[in-house]
C-alpha cells in the first residue's frame, strides 16, 4: 500500500541484535509525523542488514540499557515535553 509523503523531522532508530559466529543483524526504523493526522507518528521500516559484531552498537555498549531516570539521548539532546494530564 503506498505511504503518503513522508514530512519531517523523523525520529530515526537503529536496533542491533547478536547472531551466532560474530554476526549481527541491524534493523533501522523511522518515526515520522502523520501528515494527515497532527500529533501522530508513522512507524516506518527502513529495513535490516547484516554486520560483523566488532561494528555494531553491541561492541560499544551502546545497546546498554540507560542509567535510572537518565534517557538514551544524545548529549544536549532536548527532552521532550510531557502532557501529563489532569
Amino acid at each position: 500500500m503506498p505511504r503518503p509523503p513522508l514530512t519531517g523531522p523523523c525520529a530515526v532508530f537503529v536496533w542491533d541484535r547478536p547472531l551466532p559466529g560474530g554476526w549481527a543483524l541491524r534493523a533501522k526504523s523511522a518515526s515520522c509525523p502523520d501528515p494527515g493526522k497532527p500529533g501522530f507518528q508513522l512507524p516506518i521500516d527502513l529495513g535490516q542488514s547484516f554486520l560483523a559484531l566488532s561494528d555494531s552498537t553491541l561492541a560499544h555498549g551502546w545497546d546498554m540499557p540507560p542509567e535510572p531516570d537518565r534517557p538514551p539521548t544524545a548529549p544536549g539532546a532536548h527532552l521532550p515535553k510531557v502532557d501529563r494530564g489532569p
